[in-house]
């Protein structure tokens, strides 16, 4: 009788990604958003000195794009790595949840980042067209790349920002930094007794 032979590739993991790394990214991503929010409540406020009173206004304008560039950035990472290396990430964190937060923040990727990141380069600035932020107000069309406020929700360009907190919050419930560490102990017991259950070639 023919025996047999085990391909020892068979069931190997090609490729990990750290699932700390990727619960830095979600909980920074909430973060930043959430400190966001508490500038635009008043419930955190800046605190410069006399002499920069008359410039309190632009820095506190400056702080917040800064956190939402923070917010559109990690967040469009994110996704880029949910959908271009699902595989690898779906070893350290439920698939459903994966494919769940990738769907629900894809506007960021089809809407906003790609018009951040490319939309100065030689023949691209022109293709942006505004496009309207709210019905209720068709005078106010911007394009994908500025922040705003209408009626105290805040938009990039005419992409709602808070739905996309609220699937990165419920993200971060599985993967994010502290769960996280979790999943890392445990993937990396799972490439432990891998390794040792791994038949030697013959």
């Amino acid at each position: 009788m023919k025996r047999q032979k085990i391909d020892p590739k068979a069931n190997e993991i090609k490729a990990i990604i750290d699932p700390v790394a990727i619960g830095q990214l979600v909980s920074q991503a909430c973060r930043s958003f959430e400190l966001l929010e508490r500038f635009h409540d008043g419930s955190v406020t800046l605190s410069p000195s006399y002499s920069e009173q008359e410039g309190y206004e632009d820095l506190k304008i400056t702080c917040e794009r800064a956190l939402v560039t923070d917010f559109v950035f990690l967040v469009a990472r994110l996704h880029r790595l949910c959908e271009n290396f699902e595989q690898a990430v779906s070893l350290a964190f439920p698939a459903d949840a994966i494919r769940k937060f990738r769907d629900a923040v894809k506007p960021i990727r089809d809407k906003v980042r790609n018009a951040i990141e490319h939309a100065l380069e030689p023949g691209a600035w022109s293709k942006l067209e505004p496009e309207v932020v709210t019905p209720s107000i068709p005078e106010l069309a911007l394009d994908q790349r500025w922040f705003s406020r209408v009626n105290g929700v805040p938009f990039m360009g005419n992409v709602k920002l808070r739905p996309i907190y609220q699937a990165t919050k419920e993200f971060e419930k599985v993967a994010g930094y502290l769960p996280a560490h979790k999943a890392r102990r445990e993937l990396f017991a799972k490439l432990s007794q891998t390794k040792m259950e791994k038949p030697e070639a013959s």
